[in-house]
């Protein structure tokens, strides 16, 4: 389903009414997709979130993190998931976030945002680009690449995710 730029900002607005209600002396680990374009919801996007989602879980509570909420759902503007955590610091539930954004495959598609008293936590590094060295808003800002490029780019690595998961789309 292709969507629009209200649709986008109407989705923006309600994640941040949901994530206030969530974050008023709790931290929220919020995942999302960094997908470009208006179609958000294929079916692909939504088994690469939960696969990740679940890694997110999962890595967390091996860190002796305690989840107190969990809820992942499937939107046309895209997947959006929810985790409150009762037993860390937003610091660094930021690091660790970071650490899976950056280090991880497939991480570079996730937008993980952290959340404590409804102030996000800002990310110290900023992303690099999906198809060069330079930073992502530089590459953005001038268009250095065509959105069907970084499509391309982004379904190759979550088709590799998919596939080492077994969980590709046949």
């Amino acid at each position: 389903m292709t969507i629009s730029g209200t649709d986008i900002l109407e989705a923006k607005n309600r994640r941040a009414e949901y994530i206030q209600k969530m974050s008023d002396n709790q931290v929220v680990i919020t995942l999302q997709l960094n997908i470009p374009g208006n179609i958000k919801d294929q079916s692909q996007y939504q088994l690469f979130a939960k696969l990740k989602f679940i890694e997110l879980i999962n890595f967390l509570e091996k860190k002796g993190t305690v989840i107190g909420f969990q809820e992942l759902r499937f939107l046309k503007t895209g997947p959006e998931g929810y985790i409150v955590i009762n037993n860390l610091s937003s610091e660094h539930a930021k690091k660790l976030t970071s650490y899976i954004e950056e280090k991880t495959p497939g991480g570079r598609i996730l937008d993980l945002d952290v959340v404590f008293n409804n102030n996000r936590v800002e990310r110290k590094k900023k992303r690099s680009c999906y198809l060069c060295d330079d930073l992502a808003i530089n590459c953005a800002r001038e268009e250095r690449h065509s959105v069907d490029e970084i499509l391309k780019h982004i379904h190759q690595l979550i088709e590799l995710e998919l596939k080492a998961a077994d969980l590709h789309l046949k």
